[in-house]
């Protein structure tokens, strides 16, 4: 599966998130689905935002073991503003028996000159679980205040 990042156009530095949703079912004999990533980002008048590629595949395993292929995020470098993305990553362990866990995720703190923007937290835990049972223990995004804007 893919996901897509729309991004949207404003006036003059207003930036919020709209949803972000990630959730995994509970599944069949290992098999994985997300039902729902959503994530809209409203970008500035006076520096354009573009997202190129953010792509989170979900393998369908057999017996459990599951493996994240690929997470990139790029990095936008704007007229006015210039964002720098640290680092992402996401990765899975493949484990016996339904047994996951992350490894370590990742995500940067974006400096716009026109109006800052910090990311508070970030939080994405996999518990161990019986026979295929997949849930998000947490799942945390925050962006502080802009200028002129109070966002949460």
């Amino acid at each position: 599966m893919a996901v897509k990042i729309l991004v949207l156009t404003l006036q003059c530095c207003d930036i919020g998130w709209v949803a972000v949703k990630i959730l995994v079912l509970t599944l069949q004999w290992c098999g994985i689905r997300w039902v729902a990533v959503k994530i809209l980002v409203l970008t500035l008048q006076c520096c354009g935002i573009r997202w190129v590629a953010v792509k989170i595949p979900v393998l369908t395993l057999q017996c459990c073991v599951i493996r994240w292929v690929a997470v990139k995020i790029p990095v936008l470098t704007l007229q006015c503003c210039v964002i720098r993305w640290v680092a992402v990553k996401i990765l899975v362990l493949t484990s016996q028996c339904c047994g996951i866990r992350w490894v370590a995720v990742k995500i940067p703190v974006l400096t716009l000159q026109c109006c800052g923007i910090r990311w508070v937290a970030v939080k994405i835990l996999v518990l161990t679980l019986q026979c295929c049972d997949i849930g998000w223990v947490a799942y945390k995004i925050l962006v502080l205040t802009l200028q002129n804007n109070g966002i949460r």
